[in-house]
């Protein structure tokens, strides 16, 4: 079973909603450049496309706890990870059958850990 671990330095981002301006909608800017790091991490961990259902795991380490007026969901956190690693880690996310996201508070390393793993 072939699986992939790498890091993406920086505070976490939520996947944010689409915005409409101008008659269209658009992904915000801050949105595609977290899922650019988080695809250029992958790159550089030599992460491939893998086959059949696998298993993602992340973990948010965040510089302080979030804000109850602005909470900070693990769902938008994974979601902007797996939007990123579409086409990269596996080529459908229907193969994505079992998902763990877990937020920590580290104030001197904020990061993002990802692991990606075929499953039997």
């Amino acid at each position: 079973m072939r699986q992939y671990a790498f890091s993406v330095p920086g505070p976490p981002v939520p996947k944010a909603r689409a915005r409409i301006g101008r008659g269209r909608a658009y992904t915000p800017a801050r949105t595609v450049r977290h899922e650019r790091l988080v695809w250029a991490y992958a790159a550089k961990a030599q992460v491939r496309p893998l086959a059949g259902d696998i298993e993602v795991r992340c973990r948010f380490y965040l510089v302080r706890r979030p804000d109850p007026q602005h909470p900070l969901d693990v769902d938008n956190l994974l979601k902007l990870v797996l939007d990123a690693l579409k086409g990269k880690g596996w080529t459908d996310d229907s193969q994505v059958a079992d998902l763990h996201g877990r937020r920590f508070v580290d104030t001197e390393n904020p990061r993002t850990e990802v692991e990606i793993e075929e499953m039997p």
